[in-house]
């Protein structure tokens, strides 16, 4: 029957087939770009966020760091209050010839020039003997150990900024507390033999922090095996 149709009408026919065919088929449209635009800018900006608190955090860290670092490595000064009076006033001038001089000796635990009275020779002995004893008796003039010093070049106490380990540095502050004990117990009204560097306050504090930086205060937070009792101790010591 199709064959007896004009061929002119076939071919509209297919034609308008054709049209209809394409006009049926609509595929699903593609994400617009400006969404594509917006995800980059969201993950540039988060990217930006994060580098950022990156950088700030290991800054922080650097900084923590080199205070730990230099606390390491440095013996505390002394922080004294203005209102503090001593019996002896510079009693070692400033120099290590004027402190020899006046008769001052030099100490290995503190690094200080001391008049006789302020001198725990007795103390810096068991000093040395404890460090040496613990392989930690040991002087560098650099913190890569790559130049080591004598006992002797040290003891001459002409030699500033000398490197030791941080077990001598937690020596050291063990070491005055059992001096300015020591001190206090004998005579002089217990504060005659005290020098300026362990009369200062700034000087514990700083050894306190040193020692307790040593430790994970979530682990310690978390082992009781201390007992703690009640005392009732006398007040008021008389020499």
């Amino acid at each position: 029957m199709d064959d007896d149709l004009p061929v002119d009408f076939q071919t509209a026919e297919t034609s308008e087939s054709s049209k209809s065919l394409l006009n049926t088929y609509n595929p699903a449209p593609k994400p617009s770009s400006n969404r594509y635009l917006l995800l980059a800018i969201i993950l540039s900006a988060l990217l930006g966020a994060l580098t950022s608190l990156g950088i700030t955090t290991l800054i922080s860290h650097l900084r923590t760091a080199s205070a730990a670092h230099r606390n390491d490595n440095t013996l505390a000064s002394t922080s004294l209050s203005q209102s503090t009076t001593f019996l002896q006033v510079s009693p070692c001038g400033s120099t290590p010839s004027e402190a020899r001089a006046a008769g001052c000796s030099f100490d290995l635990v503190s690094f200080n020039w001391l008049p006789p009275a302020c001198h725990d020779a007795q103390l810096a002995a068991a000093f040395e003997k404890e460090l040496d004893d613990a392989g930690m008796l040991a002087w560098y003039e650099d913190p890569h150990r790559a130049r080591p010093l004598s006992r002797a070049q040290v003891a001459t106490g002409e030699r500033s900024g000398v490197y030791v380990s941080l077990g001598y540095h937690l020596r050291h502050c063990t070491a005055m507390w059992r001096r300015m004990h020591r001190a206090i117990m004998q005579g002089g009204g217990g504060l005659g033999r005290v020098d300026g560097y362990i009369w200062s306050y700034h000087h514990t504090r700083h050894c306190e922090e040193m020692l307790l930086g040593r430790y994970n205060e979530s682990e310690i937070g978390e082992v009781f095996t201390t007992e703690v009792r009640i005392k009732y101790p006398d007040c008021g010591v008389v020499l």
